[in-house]
């Protein structure tokens, strides 16, 4: 077996479903582990949680350079992009990143609260 291999099998086994123990919580007080959330390998997480920080930031930054401030123009955005500081392309991809964790976790919280109405839910009858 080749350490890929085992590394494959290892992510294989960290990403299995775990039983829910109790469905009525509230959803602040769920359990969240971070293995479901990212690729993370044993034994390496705190370096992959570091590059995820600095790099995943950054892209998005570039990404967003691109797509609206530049208007996907290549020259424009070579000439923004020569101008631009490291930091300043990091906060923006930064700041769009956790402006859609806080849309993403708002919406869970709508569809959680929804669920846990439904099986109390009774047919209107007109009296």
């Amino acid at each position: 077996m080749t350490k890929f291999d085992a590394f494959k099998a290892q992510m294989i086994h960290s990403k299995r479903a775990k039983p829910i123990q109790n469905k009525n919580r509230k959803f602040s007080q769920q359990h969240i582990h971070l293995s479901d959330i990212a690729l993370l390998p044993q034994g390496y997480e705190t370096l992959f949680l570091a590059l995820y920080f600095v790099f995943l930031p950054y892209l998005a930054g570039l990404l967003f350079q691109f797509c609206y401030i530049s208007a996907m123009k290549v020259d424009v955005f070579l000439s923004v992009y020569e101008q631009s500081f490291f930091m300043f392309i990091w906060a923006m991809g930064y700041e769009l990143i956790a402006f859609t964790l806080l849309l993403i976790i708002f919406k869970m919280s709508l569809t959680f609260s929804k669920d846990d109405l439904k099986p109390n839910m009774q047919k209107f009858r007109i009296p």
